[in-house]
Protein backbone atom coordinates (compact mmCIF):
# COMPACT_ATOMS: atom_id res chain seq x y z
CA UNK A 1 0.00 0.00 0.00
CA UNK A 2 1.81 3.09 -1.27
CA UNK A 3 0.86 6.61 -0.26
CA UNK A 4 2.00 10.16 -0.74
CA UNK A 5 4.85 11.20 1.50
CA UNK A 6 4.31 13.99 3.98
CA UNK A 7 6.79 16.27 5.69
CA UNK A 8 6.47 14.09 8.81
CA UNK A 9 8.73 11.02 9.05
CA UNK A 10 6.84 7.72 9.11
CA UNK A 11 3.57 9.33 7.95
CA UNK A 12 2.14 8.67 4.47
CA UNK A 13 -1.11 10.15 3.23
CA UNK A 14 -3.46 7.59 1.66
CA UNK A 15 -6.17 10.14 0.88
CA UNK A 16 -9.59 10.75 2.43
CA UNK A 17 -8.06 11.47 5.85
CA UNK A 18 -6.34 8.08 6.02
CA UNK A 19 -2.66 7.85 6.97
CA UNK A 20 -0.19 5.02 7.08
CA UNK A 21 1.95 5.31 10.21
CA UNK A 22 5.26 3.44 10.40
CA UNK A 23 8.02 3.31 13.00
CA UNK A 24 10.65 0.99 14.38
CA UNK A 25 11.11 0.66 18.13
CA UNK A 26 12.87 -1.74 20.47
CA UNK A 27 10.61 -4.11 22.38
CA UNK A 28 11.27 -3.40 26.09
CA UNK A 29 10.69 -7.04 27.06
CA UNK A 30 12.90 -8.75 24.53
CA UNK A 31 15.25 -6.05 23.25
CA UNK A 32 14.28 -7.09 19.72
CA UNK A 33 13.26 -4.59 17.05
CA UNK A 34 9.53 -4.14 16.65
CA UNK A 35 7.83 -2.51 13.68
CA UNK A 36 4.72 -0.36 13.88
CA UNK A 37 2.72 -0.25 10.65
CA UNK A 38 -0.86 0.96 11.06
CA UNK A 39 -3.47 2.86 9.11
CA UNK A 40 -5.28 5.55 11.07
CA UNK A 41 -7.79 8.28 10.35
CA UNK A 42 -6.66 11.83 11.11
CA UNK A 43 -7.72 15.36 10.19
CA UNK A 44 -4.21 16.29 9.02
CA UNK A 45 -0.70 14.96 8.58
CA UNK A 46 0.26 16.82 11.77
CA UNK A 47 -2.44 14.99 13.74
CA UNK A 48 -1.32 11.70 12.17
CA UNK A 49 2.22 12.49 13.29
CA UNK A 50 0.98 12.98 16.85
CA UNK A 51 -0.89 9.66 16.70
CA UNK A 52 2.34 8.02 15.46
CA UNK A 53 4.24 9.50 18.42
CA UNK A 54 1.62 8.07 20.81
CA UNK A 55 1.94 4.63 19.20
CA UNK A 56 5.72 4.78 19.65
CA UNK A 57 5.36 5.82 23.30
CA UNK A 58 2.89 2.99 23.95
CA UNK A 59 5.25 0.45 22.35
CA UNK A 60 8.18 1.67 24.46
CA UNK A 61 6.31 1.40 27.76
CA UNK A 62 4.68 -1.94 27.02
CA UNK A 63 6.02 -3.36 30.27
CA UNK A 64 4.02 -2.28 33.31
CA UNK A 65 4.95 -2.21 36.98
CA UNK A 66 2.57 -5.13 37.55
CA UNK A 67 4.72 -7.35 35.34
CA UNK A 68 7.87 -6.72 37.38
CA UNK A 69 8.38 -9.53 39.78
CA UNK A 70 10.64 -9.78 42.77
CA UNK A 71 12.90 -12.81 43.06
CA UNK A 72 11.06 -14.00 46.19
CA UNK A 73 7.71 -14.12 44.37
CA UNK A 74 9.21 -15.70 41.28
CA UNK A 75 11.18 -18.35 43.19
CA UNK A 76 8.18 -19.38 45.30
CA UNK A 77 6.07 -19.71 42.17
CA UNK A 78 8.86 -21.70 40.50
CA UNK A 79 9.32 -24.12 43.41
CA UNK A 80 5.56 -24.75 43.59
CA UNK A 81 5.52 -25.57 39.88
CA UNK A 82 8.34 -28.10 40.36
CA UNK A 83 6.82 -29.94 43.34
CA UNK A 84 5.21 -32.71 41.28
CA UNK A 85 8.41 -33.27 39.25
CA UNK A 86 10.85 -33.55 42.15
CA UNK A 87 11.44 -36.20 44.77
CA UNK A 88 10.18 -35.06 48.16
CA UNK A 89 13.69 -34.80 49.59
CA UNK A 90 14.87 -32.69 46.64
CA UNK A 91 11.84 -30.41 46.88
CA UNK A 92 12.45 -29.92 50.61
CA UNK A 93 16.15 -29.16 50.06
CA UNK A 94 15.37 -26.64 47.30
CA UNK A 95 12.70 -25.00 49.48
CA UNK A 96 15.06 -24.83 52.46
CA UNK A 97 17.83 -23.34 50.32
CA UNK A 98 15.50 -20.70 48.92
CA UNK A 99 14.03 -19.85 52.32
CA UNK A 100 17.27 -19.75 54.32
CA UNK A 101 19.88 -18.59 51.84
CA UNK A 102 18.55 -16.95 48.69
CA UNK A 103 15.32 -15.12 49.52
CA UNK A 104 16.65 -13.34 52.64
CA UNK A 105 19.47 -11.79 50.61
CA UNK A 106 18.17 -11.46 47.05
CA UNK A 107 14.41 -11.83 47.42
CA UNK A 108 13.65 -8.09 47.25
CA UNK A 109 15.48 -7.66 43.93
CA UNK A 110 13.36 -7.40 40.80
CA UNK A 111 14.15 -10.37 38.57
CA UNK A 112 14.74 -8.15 35.54
CA UNK A 113 17.18 -5.99 37.53
CA UNK A 114 19.21 -8.81 39.08
CA UNK A 115 22.68 -8.91 37.58
CA UNK A 116 25.39 -11.54 37.38
CA UNK A 117 27.48 -9.35 39.69
CA UNK A 118 24.68 -9.34 42.32
CA UNK A 119 24.68 -13.14 42.34
CA UNK A 120 28.49 -13.34 42.45
CA UNK A 121 28.60 -10.94 45.43
CA UNK A 122 25.95 -13.01 47.21
CA UNK A 123 27.77 -16.27 46.43
CA UNK A 124 31.10 -14.91 47.64
CA UNK A 125 29.48 -13.70 50.88
CA UNK A 126 28.02 -17.20 51.38
CA UNK A 127 31.46 -18.80 51.06
CA UNK A 128 32.60 -16.95 54.16
CA UNK A 129 29.81 -18.45 56.29
CA UNK A 130 29.85 -21.94 57.86
CA UNK A 131 27.40 -24.31 56.15
CA UNK A 132 25.93 -27.73 56.60
CA UNK A 133 27.24 -30.42 54.28
CA UNK A 134 24.10 -30.52 52.08
CA UNK A 135 24.29 -26.76 51.49
CA UNK A 136 27.83 -26.80 50.08
CA UNK A 137 26.67 -27.58 46.54
CA UNK A 138 24.90 -24.24 46.54
CA UNK A 139 28.24 -22.44 46.62
CA UNK A 140 29.26 -23.88 43.27
CA UNK A 141 26.34 -22.33 41.42
CA UNK A 142 26.55 -20.21 39.39
CA UNK A 143 30.06 -21.12 38.32
CA UNK A 144 32.62 -18.43 39.01
CA UNK A 145 33.14 -16.84 35.57
CA UNK A 146 35.96 -14.68 36.86
CA UNK A 147 38.28 -17.67 37.42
Amino acid sequence: MQGATTRFPGVQSLGDGMYRLRAKVTNPKTGQPKEIDQIKTAASALEASRIRAELIDEAKVERTQQERQRLATFSLSWIKSKKSELKTSTFERYTRTLAHHIIPHLGDHFVDALTHQDVVRWRDAQKAKPHRADDRALLHYPPNRES
